[in-house]
């Protein structure tokens, strides 16, 4: 399992006050008056910290998303971003001007305290606000010149998700009705076949998000995109990869809400809706046309995208659960795709070969 898109390193240090203070150490934000509370986050881990001079988001870096070029990459995306407008976090400046710092041998960075709160999943005003945010944040890192040190492989690889499947073997005769389990690796091989190295990589590419969902979007009070966080998973890969995680995980139907301090709730079971779908397509396609092989290949990047979430997913959960964690809703969004004419619902009229960003 490849060391970069395979199984976070996991890391369930909290952050503190202790620590927070030897980071401050390093900036000009003033004292810690307060004990840092939790912020939440699977893999990196944040907390709020309120200073004499204002409030901040403080995160220490998984040693899986520290690697010194990775971080570099990160932050220059980030300053590329804000200079267009996106509402994306730009890291305080320490006294020495880096917008990092390592102390005890872990990796932080400081952000101001953004006000938004979490996405409301039954509104349509806030996933077309979510859709057209995305828009917007491909547009402008279409145009970010990507540098050396963070090329990644490709996302949700199907080789990953067969892999994890066989680990699972035993466990999975005994747990899943062999129809079930047949349907699973059928699955599998339709997305291996469907979206091999050449096809992947063939598709419009330029840096993505690569983590979009609605633990890592906030919102303003009338329903706007307040902040678009977590960098870690920025880079250059097909750009419909985004656009599925948009339609998985604002689009698609839940029991409840998403949530980043959970795996669990973050990869909690969905089902997709044809209106909820065809107005997030729809927003995005005022800014940006998806070409007609992006719009064909979509329902196979969802489904190698839930596959992947589930299979990498299941290394955050104790050992005795994973089984259960892995199949919990696991077949019920695949199947409802299945049954969804995703081929009409897709093809929209704004699809062209080129696919590229409207004029302004």
């Amino acid at each position: 399992m490849n060391a970069v898109t395979g199984a976070t390193i996991v890391d369930r240090r909290p952050i503190s006050a202790d620590d927070v203070a030897s980071v401050l150490e390093r900036y000009e934000v003033g004292r810690a008056v307060e004990l840092p509370s939790s912020a939440g986050g699977t893999a990196n881990t944040n907390c709020l910290i309120t200073t004499n001079q204002g409030r901040f988001v403080l995160r220490r870096r998984n040693p899986k998303y520290a690697v010194p070029a990775y971080v570099a990459f990160d932050h220059q995306l980030m300053l590329h971003l804000a200079r267009r407008d996106v509402p994306t976090p730009l890291a305080v400046c320490t006294r020495s001007g880096a917008r990092w710092v390592i102390v005890g041998g872990d990796t932080y960075e400081l952000y101001p305290y953004r006000p938004g709160r979490p996405h409301d999943r039954k509104s349509l005003t806030e996933l077309r606000a979510a859709a057209a945010a995305l828009a917007r944040f491909h547009v402008a890192a279409a145009s970010f010149p990507a540098t050396p040190g963070k090329e990644w492989p490709r996302y949700d690889d199907p080789a990953q998700i067969r892999t994890g499947i066989e680990e699972m073997a035993d466990d999975l005769v005994g747990a899943m009705a062999p129809n079930h389990l047949q349907y699973l690796h059928a699955q599998a091989a339709l997305i291996e076949r469907e979206l091999p190295d050449a096809v992947y990589h063939a598709l419009p590419k330029h840096v993505i998000h690569g983590d979009f969902h609605p633990a890592n979007v906030t919102f303003t009070a009338d329903g706007q995109v307040a902040g678009i966080w977590d960098m870690d998973w920025c880079t250059v890969q097909p750009r419909v990869r985004d656009v599925a995680d948009g339609l998985i995980f604002f689009g698609g139907v839940r029991d409840g809400d998403v949530d980043s301090a959970d795996i669990r709730k973050l990869t909690r079971t969905w089902l997709p809706d044809a209106e909820r779908f065809a107005a997030f397509l729809e927003t995005y396609a005022d800014e940006i046309s998806l070409t007609s092989e992006e719009i064909r290949l979509l329902p196979m990047f969802m489904r190698a995208r839930w596959l992947h979430c589930r299979t990498i997913g299941r290394s955050k959960v104790p050992a005795e659960e994973r089984t259960g964690f892995f199949l919990n809703g696991l077949i019920e969004p695949l199947t409802a795709l299945d049954e969804m004419d995703t081929v009409r619902l897709f093809r929209t009229d704004t699809a062209n070969p080129g696919g590229q960003p409207h004029e302004p």
